[in-house]
């Protein structure tokens, strides 16, 4: 039970080291998005 459970752990913790570097490419993407958008508003 325990090797079972490290090895969840294990594949959690690669499945968010290979998705990580998306998720934060695309929250920078919707900030400067919003703070262009806010600008074009401002205008």
């Amino acid at each position: 039970m325990e090797h079972v459970e490290k090895d969840t752990g294990y594949q959690i913790g690669q499945l968010i080291g290979n998705y990580l570097p998306f998720v934060c490419l695309i929250l920078i993407a919707y900030f400067f998005y919003y703070k262009a958008k806010n600008q074009h508003d401002k205008k």
